[in-house]
């Protein structure tokens, strides 16, 4: 192996460009999600939950905001992609932690990430949110 293909090969996985502003917005939402903690109100993971169960909020704002909609989203996503985007965009855990805990190897972490972020930006774009 040459030494190109040997710094090829130990190059960590990335985010293609086509999701990266996907994983971008979604980034800034987690961190948000977490800066929520401490502010009162509902928690947006708690309005997540709420609103797959059907909660309906008073004085709905006429248009969402990204983040609004990201919820919005999840609260009707399938199990897996609800709980991997909310575990992955919580920002306490470094890339190998998280990989750790879903028992996979940094490279299978990022091929799930990347079916996840597909998913999100084709929900994203269909509610007018372009990334």
């Amino acid at each position: 192996m040459s030494t190109r293909e040997a710094s090829a090969a130990a190059k960590p996985p990335s985010i293609p460009a086509g999701l990266f502003e996907t994983d971008q917005l979604l980034r800034r939402w987690g961190g948000e999600n977490r800066r929520y903690i401490n502010s009162g109100g509902i928690h947006p993971l708690e309005r997540i939950r709420l609103l797959r169960d059907g909660a309906v909020f008073s004085a709905p704002a006429p248009e969402p905001g990204e983040y609004e909609i990201i919820d919005q989203i999840l609260a009707t996503s399938p199990d897996d992609t609800r709980a991997f985007i909310i575990f992955w965009y919580e920002p306490s855990r470094t890339v190998i932690q998280k990989a750790n805990v879903m028992n996979r190897s940094r490279a299978q972490a990022y091929n799930e990430l990347k079916n996840h972020l597909s998913y999100m930006k084709g929900r994203l774009n269909a509610r007018g949110v372009w990334v």
